[in-house]
């Protein structure tokens, strides 16, 4: 059984200042967060402008990470990245965050693990606010292969 998102690659890269090659160097998991968190502070009543500069925590969990096996259509811009810390941190710099910014694998756990680590950042002021996130996409048949054989 499973989901199934059409136009994973859809991600308008000038509204997050970031370059064509760099948006598709960039795993669909980090696009599809930062588009998520995006709405997220739109739909909870925030503005970007009132959270920049900040301490706004960001956790995300994530585990897949075929996206890295795709081969770029011009060889001379670098491969895909499939870079977990990137996808919280990536979320951070956008919009100006300077909590604590963590990525959090621990396979299927790793939302609830995320939500967790940030109660624990609340808790001990590590941050004002936290954004806490999951992106779970399987992009590559390599992948959905190797989780079938475990």
């Amino acid at each position: 059984m499973g989901a199934f998102l059409e136009d994973i690659n859809a991600f308008d890269h000038a509204f997050f200042n970031i370059t064509p090659i760099e948006a598709e160097r960039m795993d669909p998991q980090e696009r599809l967060f930062l588009q998520t968190v995006y709405h997220a502070i739109q739909d909870a009543g925030l503005s970007l402008e009132s959270l920049s500069g900040k301490e706004v925590g960001c956790y995300v969990g994530v585990m897949n990470h075929g996206y890295s096996w795709f081969s770029l259509l011009d060889k001379t811009q670098g491969n895909p990245s499939s870079l977990f810390w990137s996808i919280a941190n990536r979320a951070s710099y956008v919009f100006n965050w300077n909590g604590p910014s963590f990525a959090v694998d621990s396979a299927c756990s790793s939302s609830l693990t995320a939500l967790h680590t940030a109660i624990l950042g609340l808790k001990n002021s590590d941050c004002e606010i936290a954004v806490v996130g999951g992106v779970s996409l399987i992009v590559h048949p390599r992948q959905y292969e190797d989780l079938c054989q475990l």
